[in-house]
């Protein structure tokens, strides 16, 4: 009878452990990085590129989706992307109808979008 009673306490503990572990929200911080817990592919089959950008010049402004009155976005190598979201080194500060402004560190850089 006692060998019942120690495995249903063992068994009541390890179900707490796991609830209260469940309870935290671990965040991953990549550190510019490619993070391993995102695919290598895209549902759509393209192959994601997950190389550090460190220079204005790594940075493909692809298109913007601007509006006056709301939340506008930018296609940046690829990606939809936001004001406040990073692109390697850098973070978007605004994005314009015709460009998108970027902070690097404590430098500003500005790149227009180029019209074909």
């Amino acid at each position: 009878m006692s060998n019942y009673r120690i495995i249903i306490i063992f068994l009541i503990l390890l179900f707490l452990a796991v609830t209260l572990a469940a309870g935290e929200q671990f965040i991953y911080d990549s550190k510019n990085k490619k993070d391993p817990f995102i695919p290598l592919v895209t549902s759509d089959g393209y192959i994601l590129s997950f190389e550090p950008l460190h220079e204005a010049g790594d940075i493909r402004l692809e298109g913007i989706i601007y509006d006056n009155n709301s939340k506008s976005f930018a296609i940046i190598n690829g990606q939809v992307m936001g004001i406040g979201d990073k692109i390697g080194s850098f973070e978007i500060l605004n994005v314009y109808s015709n460009g998108v402004e970027f902070l690097q560190g404590s430098k500003k850089i500005r790149i227009e979008i180029k019209e074909d």
